[in-house]
C-alpha cells in the first residue's frame, strides 16, 4: 500500500485547485481549475481554514478510492487570483482543447513560477493606488478650525448639505438642558461626480461641531485645501484655522485589523460617525449607485472587456464570478458593507444568479 502511495504521489501533478465546499475537520471538496476533475478530499487542519472559493496549490493524490491532500501551498489564495490562472489555462488550451494529467507535468515550471508570483503578493503586500471618486488620490485628512459660535457655524454651512432634509440636518444637532447646541454634524454634499452616472449625492467630507472646536474629515488634499476655502469664506473672522492632521491610510487600515481596543481617538470618531443610521443608509446608498453600473465598466481585469461583455464566454464567466467574490469578500469588512441584495441584483443582470460554484468551460 505505501508503495501504491509513493507511486500515485509521483503521478500526481502539483495543480491549482478551487475550493467548491468545505467541511471544518473533516475534508473539502475541490475542482481542479485546469482538467475541471472535481475531488472529496479527507483532511483535517486545512479544512478549518479554508472557505469556499479559496484557491490551493498542491497535490491532491488518489489512492484506493481515497483523496489524501498530500503536499499544499501553507495559505488559500483569493479568488482574484484565479483570474491569472485563468490565463494559464488558456495558455495550456493553445496545445490541447481538454487538459490532461500529462499537460500540467509538462507546464510543472510556469505552474510553479505563476503560484510564487502569487504569493509574492502576499508575502511583500503593496497598497493600491486608492482614489475617491473624483479620482483623487486618497489622503484621509482632517481640517481643524476653532470657532467662536457653533450655532453660528451651524447656520453658516448647512448649505453644504442642502440636498439633505431639515429633518435629517435637525436629528444631528445635540443640545444642552438649556437648549444650547453642544455637537452638529454636516455632511458636505455634491449632487455628482464625475465617475458615477448616478444622480445620487456624493459625501465629500464630514463637518463635526463640538463647542468651540469645527473638524471637517476629508480624504483628499485637493477637497482639504476646498473645503478650508469654503469654511473660511462662510465664516470670515468667526473661524480660525488652526491645522490640517493628515492621517496614514497605512495606520487607519492597521487600527481597523488591530480592533477598537488599541484604535486611535480619531479613528474612534470615526466609528462613532459609521454607527449613525443615517451615515449607514448613506453609504449602502452609495455602494448600490456605484455597482449600479458596474457591469457596464471595461476593467483592466477582463482584458478591458465589460462584464456584460466577458459573461458571453464560458471563461468569461469564471473570471467574472471570481471577481464578485473577491468584492464581496473585501466589501464585507468595510465598517458599513453594501448590502447583499446589491450583489443580487448584480449577479441577476450578468445573467450569473445560480453561479455561486464554480462553472465547468464546455470544452472540458
Amino acid at each position: 500500500m505505501i508503495r501504491r502511495y509513493l507511486e500515485a504521489c509521483l503521478g500526481t501533478p502539483f495543480s491549482f485547485h478551487e475550493i467548491l465546499r468545505c467541511e471544518p475537520g473533516r475534508g473539502f471538496t475541490a475542482q481542479d481549475v485546469f482538467t475541471g476533475q472535481e475531488w472529496e478530499v479527507r483532511e483535517r487542519g486545512a479544512s478549518q481554514t479554508l472557505q469556499p472559493h479559496d484557491i490551493i496549490f498542491g497535490q491532491l493524490v488518489p489512492i484506493d478510492g481515497i483523496v489524501m491532500l498530500e503536499s499544499c501551498s501553507p495559505f488559500g489564495l483569493t479568488p482574484a487570483c484565479k483570474l491569472p490562472i485563468l490565463d494559464m489555462r488558456d495558455v495550456i488550451r493553445k496545445r490541447a482543447r481538454r487538459i490532461k494529467t500529462n499537460h500540467l507535468r509538462d507546464y510543472d515550471i510556469e505552474l510553479r513560477q505563476l503560484y510564487l508570483s502569487l504569493t509574492n503578493r502576499f508575502l511583500q503586500p503593496s497598497l493600491p493606488e486608492l482614489q475617491n471618486t473624483d479620482g483623487e488620490p486618497l489622503a484621509p485628512q482632517r481640517v481643524l478650525f476653532e470657532i467662536d459660535s457653533p450655532e453660528g457655524a451651524f447656520e453658516a454651512l448647512k448649505h453644504l448639505a442642502r440636498w439633505e432634509s431639515k429633518a435629517d440636518l435637525a436629528s444631528a444637532i445635540e443640545r444642552d438642558r438649556a437648549g444650547n447646541m453642544r455637537r452638529a454634524e454636516i455632511p458636505w454634499l455634491k449632487k455628482t461626480n464625475a465617475r458615477q452616472k448616478s444622480p445620487k449625492n456624493t459625501v465629500l467630507g464630514f463637518i463635526r461641531i463640538e463647542g468651540k472646536h469645527l473638524t471637517c474629515a476629508v480624504n483628499s488634499v485637493k477637497r482639504a485645501r476646498k473645503v478650508r476655502t469654503l469654511i473660511e469664506s462662510a465664516l470670515g473672522e468667526h473661524a480660525r484655522y488652526r491645522a490640517t492632521e493628515i492621517q496614514s491610510i497605512e495606520r487607519l487600515l492597521g487600527e481597523a485589523q488591530s480592533g477598537a481596543s488599541n484604535a486611535s481617538p480619531v479613528a474612534g470618531e470615526d466609528a462613532a460617525l459609521m454607527a449613525r443610521p443615517e451615515v449607514q443608509e448613506h453609504l449602502k446608498a452609495m455602494f448600490a449607485a456605484h455597482y449600479e453600473d458596474w457591469e457596464k465598466e471595461k476593467l483592466p481585469a477582463l482584458g478591458n472587456q465589460t462584464p456584460l461583455e466577458a459573461v458571453q464566454t464560458p471563461g468569461g464567466r469564471e473570471r467574472v464570478e471570481a471577481l464578485l467574490v473577491e468584492i464581496e469578500r473585501r466589501s464585507a469588512g468595510l465598517p458599513v458593507p453594501p448590502e447583499r441584495a446589491t450583489f443580487h441584483r448584480l449577479r441577476q443582470r450578468l445573467g450569473l444568479l445560480g453561479a455561486q460554484l464554480p462553472q465547468r468551460d464546455s470544452r472540458d
